[in-house]
């Protein structure tokens, strides 16, 4: 592991959460912050492209990685990228490479950005009686000229698995959180969070409340952070997606889940980066029973075909791996997918380097989709 003034060098092992530590000693940060980061390498966030709370401001993986060292399937060992922050000669390998899934090539060695620490951060929670009016401030707290560092959402049923966790209890009529933090100098924090106070003092169905301690923020972020391990106690066999919407059609997606938790009678929860439109949509099927496992993949499926008709993405930072490959036309052209099957033969003919993940073995159009 070495450090420099604005570059890292990183070993894939590396814990996320731990190189962060190594940095803050230096007042830099590694932005990519995702929700794993206490466990999680940074091999595994290049291989999926992780995102995380902060990726609002500061963009996912691939936006903090300049170059890496990869060894091909034919042992070569193969550089990309710069040293530099500009770089434009050749085929931009490096982002080839991340959110590939392992399936190109061995990451053995990562350069990453590094950001200075901002000088300052206020943490704000706000809660709403209505889950409609949560989602559409979303869009429109963006609107404002604010732009927070994180926007992150939950629901009323992610809220109650992690409520002991919180400062303090929400009350029975909350349906949905917000948690907002805003970071850069003093200056750029007051007057943004002033406008965000403004903004949110207007709406009826919303309260916000401004974290006062270190200890107060803390015990946010330890609710939020845990609500997808909290959600295994309620359905261990759950299914967990990461759909992307625009932000402007969260509500939509939302009201959606709900009315297609009601239509299945199947328990589904959202939370997840509203600020950068990307929701965690869990099916929480009731026990492994073949009827549950059925409601569970006509729930995914429906979901699916209902954010493709939102013009969004079935994957914001989770990848496709094998469940979604099946799916993958949904989002993807014919010829999309012909030129990555080609990219993948060249990099790997004998495959050899993850095999079966991300393409179906056939081409599911000649099929219907899979429930």
């Amino acid at each position: 592991r070495r450090v420099s003034s604005d570059l890292g060098v990183v070993e894939p092992g590396v814990i996320t959460g731990e190189f962060q530590k190594e940095l803050k000693k230096h007042n830099l940060m590694y932005a990519p912050d995702p929700a794993s980061l206490k466990f999680c390498t940074i091999g595994g966030n290049v291989a999926e492209c992780a995102g995380g709370p902060s990726a609002i401001k500061y963009g996912v993986t691939k936006d903090s990685i300049i170059g890496l060292e990869v060894v091909l399937a034919n042992g070569e060992i193969l550089t990309t990228g710069s040293r530099t922050e500009k770089g434009v000669v050749g085929y931009d390998l490096t982002r080839l490479f991340i959110g590939a899934e392992g399936t190109l090539g061995i990451i053995t060695k990562i350069i990453t950005r590094l950001l200075p620490l901002p000088e300052y951060k206020e943490t704000f929670l706000l809660v709403s009686t209505s889950l409609q009016k949560a989602t559409e401030l979303v869009a429109i707290i963006l609107q404002q000229n604010i732009l927070p560092c994180t926007l992150e959402y939950m629901d009323r049923t992610a809220i109650n698995i992690v409520s002991d966790l919180l400062p303090k209890p929400p009350a029975k009529d909350v349906q949905a959180m917000l948690i907002i933090e805003i970071d850069g100098s003093k200056q750029q924090v007051t007057e943004q969070s002033q406008r965000l106070k403004l903004l949110t003092a207007g709406q009826k169905h919303c309260t916000l409340q401004q974290a006062t301690t270190e200890q107060e923020i803390k015990e946010i972020w330890k609710a939020r952070r845990s609500i997808s391990a909290a959600s295994y106690k309620i359905s261990p066999n759950k299914t967990s997606e990461d759909v992307v919407v625009p932000r402007s059609l969260i509500p939509e997606l939302v009201h959606f889940c709900e009315k297609l938790s009601k239509d299945l009678d199947i328990r589904i929860l959202t939370f997840g980066h509203a600020g950068d439109g990307n929701i965690h949509v869990n099916i929480m099927a009731a026990d492994s029973s073949a009827q549950e496992t059925t409601k569970a993949k006509e729930a995914k499926s429906a979901l699916f075909h209902k954010v493709i008709s939102l013009n969004g993405s079935l994957s914001g930072e989770h990848g496709v791996g094998i469940t979604k490959s099946p799916y993958i036309h949904l989002e993807l052209s014919k010829t999309s997918i012909m030129v990555m099957r080609q990219i993948k033969q060249l990099f790997d003919p004998n495959n050899i380097l993850n095999p079966g993940k991300i393409f179906p073995d056939k081409d599911p159009t000649e099929s219907s989709t899979p429930l």
